[in-house]
């Protein structure tokens, strides 16, 4: 059975390992947190990275809750916004025309819970937490992981689901 690793336990890192998973590989996920999620963190109720999604454009997003039976609502669009440009200026109110206002949606429970029903489909095991990648290096037919903690990986293939300027 082919072993693939991947670097990143986000929606990304989570969506390949089921798509993976289902088709019979060996799928290990590295995060260097010591929790899941990447970006995404709801604390106390609150979405700490990313808020909403727009169903009408944000296709993959939309059927990915759906197949997840996951509970959204529609993101609140009515009265005065407040815009803060400068910390040294009054914060500025305005009200959007309801032409500018484009369908966006919210997750019950916030953004982690798709991560975290992501995560539920995959067996306990998958997820190594306190993993912060330090090198990746071919040897001859396989890839040799190392990490901050000492521990080495020997995996057929790696998918780095983090973002291009951690990789940099």
């Amino acid at each position: 059975m082919k072993s693939i690793a991947i670097i990143g336990a986000g929606i990304s890192g989570f969506y390949a390992a089921n798509q993976l998973h289902q088709k019979g590989y060996d799928v290990t996920i590295f995060e260097a947190r010591d929790r899941i999620g990447g970006r995404i963190l709801t604390k106390d109720g609150y979405d700490l990275g990313p808020t909403w999604y727009w169903p009408d454009t944000e296709k993959t997003i939309s059927e990915l809750v759906d197949t997840l039976g996951l509970e959204s609502f529609v993101q609140h669009t009515t009265g005065h916004m407040v815009l803060e440009r400068q910390t040294t200026t009054a914060p500025e109110r305005h009200v959007l025309p309801e032409e500018s206002i484009v369908l966006s949606k919210r997750l019950v429970g916030g953004m982690t819970s798709l991560v975290e029903a992501l995560h539920a489909k995959l067996p306990d095991d998958i997820v190594r937490l306190g993993h912060r990648l330090t090198s990746i290096e071919r040897q001859s037919d396989r890839v040799q992981l190392t990490f901050h903690n000492g521990s080495v990986h020997h995996t057929d293939d790696v998918i780095l689901a983090i973002p291009p300027r951690l990789v940099a």
